[in-house]
C-alpha cells in the first residue's frame, strides 16, 4: 500500500493504492481508493479507512507510516486548502434561490438575507 497525489484538471487528489493478486486472470492488479482533494479531508478519510481495516491486514506501524506519507507527499497547493462543507454550500444555494424568488416581498427577503449572512 502506498499514497499518491494525482493531478487532474489543475487540482490534486489523494489516493490510497493497494495491490493484490487476481486469481482468475493470474495477474497482479491495483485498486485506488479516493481520499480527498485537500489534506485535512484526505487525512480524515484515510484514518477512517485504516480504522476499519482488520489488524491482520496491516500492522499499526504501517498505518502510522501511511498517515505520515500522506502529509509528506502532499503538494504545496493542497496543504492549506480548507475542506468543503457541501451541506452548508447546498443550504446557501437554496436560501439564495428563495431570496431571489421572493425579491418582491421585502419582509421575506430580509429574513432570508439575514440567514444567508449568518451562514456565510
Amino acid at each position: 500500500m502506498y499514497i499518491t497525489w494525482r493531478k487532474l484538471s489543475n487540482r490534486y487528489y489523494a489516493y490510497l493504492v493497494s495491490s493484490y493478486w487476481d486469481k482468475e486472470k493470474k495477474a497482479p492488479r491495483t485498486t485506488a481508493l479516493y481520499l480527498g482533494s485537500s489534506l485535512p479531508t484526505a487525512q480524515k478519510n484515510l484514518e477512517k479507512h485504516l480504522f476499519n481495516m482488520p489488524p491482520s491486514q496491516l500492522s499499526s506501524r504501517s498505518k502510522i507510516d501511511l498517515l505520515a506519507k500522506l502529509g509528506e507527499k502532499a503538494p504545496d497547493e493542497v496543504v492549506n486548502l480548507p475542506s468543503r462543507d457541501r451541506a452548508k454550500e447546498s443550504v446557501l444555494r437554496q436560501l439564495t434561490k428563495l431570496r431571489d424568488h421572493h425579491a418582491a416581498r421585502s419582509d421575506i427577503a430580509f429574513v432570508l438575507d439575514r440567514a444567508i449572512e449568518r451562514l456565510s
